[in-house]
């Protein structure tokens, strides 16, 4: 059933004895015609033009009531099947009608004018297929189930435990964040054994939790990250305790002239005593010349032998004075002196390095040089006995050409080790300037090794993953209950 027109409104608003045919109609081929209803209708006029009254009196089908502030309404309205409805009769009106104006909005949405009311539980369906609109909603409403608390069924049920599971993932997962953090925190700033109260060890009395996150777990977890071997944690533990050190007196200067001593014994043993008025026995004997040379110092004054008492008749004496002549005197002082000079060289071929006046990192390369140093100090000295034996040996004949066959030579291999030595000894009075520098780089190290340990030692990695895991988690079913 259509509404045709409001037909009469005798009272009611604004509104005073308004007839439609009146008020609305026109001319055309003069002819009147009257405006009735479409099926789409649309009211425009300024405010107080009477637009929410028409409203109202629409509403008074629907609600079957007139507020008390109209006195004595009157209105009638048209239907297409020419039955007035009017303020009298609108209980007689069976067709569904809804009205949306500012009673509808006091009525079931209180909240708009009153902070402390609620809304009210409403429906609307427009159209022919209300019907189909109302059974689909019965539908959805047994889908749904029941809603009351502790008694909830079918889909407020799912939600119920959805939310549950949520709820206790949401916790389980707060939970392992703090147990993580806490651990965490324990480590950075905790107790005399966390990172904070060991400054002289890692390097940051003012170290936190934030640094440790932020800086340093990065640090270690990303792939190029170095692991400290033994070797290299020592030497960082024993920097650390460096104090600092002046710089290690000059080394020595290695200046043995030995080519020239090997030129002098080389002369000396290929020098010979003239052959003339000599003694042939004690030429051909070296031993025995030496035991008769010893001897004539105790028979100078003597014409008696002191060994075997026998006469020494002066030809006998001239014969051994000529022997042993002043050719042969000069030669053997030559002997001697060499003898003598070399030894002195060889006594002072001790160079001492006191590694302990270098820093702890110099000492495996310096231990390392310090006994290649003494390998060849100790081969240079027998190089020196050897051409010592040489000397004794012409002692024993001064009247032969001796063969030669100069030892090594190990000057060359000493002062090139001095010079390696003397690198370490400027890298240490370098390494004095940097200290600081290089102590602050080795407790960084130290940190971040201590840190990577302890990561490995809580399964830190296997931590995240479950706290990340647990956060998809809440996104599905936060997800899955947006849905519901």
């Amino acid at each position: 059933m259509k509404i045709k027109k409001i037909k009469k409104i005798g009272n009611f608003g604004i509104f005073r004895n308004f007839e439609w045919d009146n008020e609305l109609s026109y001319s055309q081929d003069h002819k009147k015609e009257i405006y009735d209803f479409k099926d789409i209708n649309i009211f425009y006029g300024r405010n107080y033009s009477g637009k929410t009254t028409l409203s109202k009196i629409f509403r008074s089908l629907e609600t079957k009531t007139i507020s008390s502030k109209y006195e004595n309404p009157h209105f009638e309205i048209l239907l297409d099947d020419n039955t007035c409805i009017n303020q009298s009769n609108f209980d007689s009106f069976s067709y569904s009608i809804y009205v949306y104006n500012s009673d509808f909005l006091k009525e079931n949405l209180k909240f708009m004018y009153d902070d402390s009311q609620d809304i009210e539980s409403f429906s609307v369906t427009l159209g022919h297929d209300n019907q189909k609109v109302l059974e689909c909603i019965n539908k959805l409403h047994d889908e749904l189930g029941v809603d009351k608390q502790n008694e909830e069924t079918k889909i407020y049920l799912s939600i119920k435990e959805k939310q549950k599971e949520l709820d206790n993932t949401k916790i389980f997962h707060k939970n392992k964040q703090d147990e993580l953090e806490k651990i965490l925190s324990n480590k950075a700033t905790k107790g005399k054994n966390s990172i904070k109260y060991q400054p002289e060890k890692y390097g940051d009395q003012n170290y936190n939790i934030a640094k440790l996150k932020k800086n340093d777990i990065p640090v270690v977890l990303n792939s190029t990250y170095q692991v400290l071997d033994k070797t290299n944690k020592d030497k960082y533990e024993k920097l650390i305790l460096e104090k600092e050190k002046k710089a290690p007196s000059n080394l020595p200067t290695y200046n043995k002239n030995y080519q020239s001593i090997v030129k002098s014994v080389q002369d000396i043993l290929h020098t010979q005593v003239g052959q003339s008025r000599k003694i042939d026995e004690l030429i051909n004997d070296g031993q025995l010349n030496k035991w008769v040379e010893d001897g004539m110092k105790y028979h100078e004054k003597r014409n008696i032998c002191a060994f075997c008492s026998n006469s020494l008749s002066s030809a006998r004496l001239d014969a051994l004075r000529n022997h042993f002549d002043e050719e042969s005197k000069k030669l053997k002082e030559r002997i001697l002196k060499d003898i003598s000079y070399i030894e002195k060289e060889k006594n002072s071929m001790t160079i001492n390095i006191e590694v302990r006046d270098f820093y702890e990192t110099f000492h495996p390369k310096l231990d390392e040089l310090k006994t290649e140093l003494s390998i060849l100090l100790q081969n240079q000295i027998q190089s020196f006995d050897t051409l010592i034996s040489y000397l004794n040996n012409k002692q024993e004949q001064l009247f032969s050409v001796m063969e030669f066959s100069p030892p090594i030579d190990y000057s060359g291999e000493i002062i090139r080790n001095l010079q390696k030595i003397e690198e370490v000894r400027q890298n240490h009075i370098k390494f004095t300037a940097q200290l600081i520098e290089k102590q602050k780089q080795a407790k960084d190290k130290l940190r971040l090794d201590n840190i990577y340990n302890f990561l490995n030692d809580i399964n830190y990695e296997d931590k995240v993953k479950e706290i990340k895991n647990l956060e998809g988690n809440i996104q599905l079913l936060e997800d899955d209950l947006q849905l519901c």
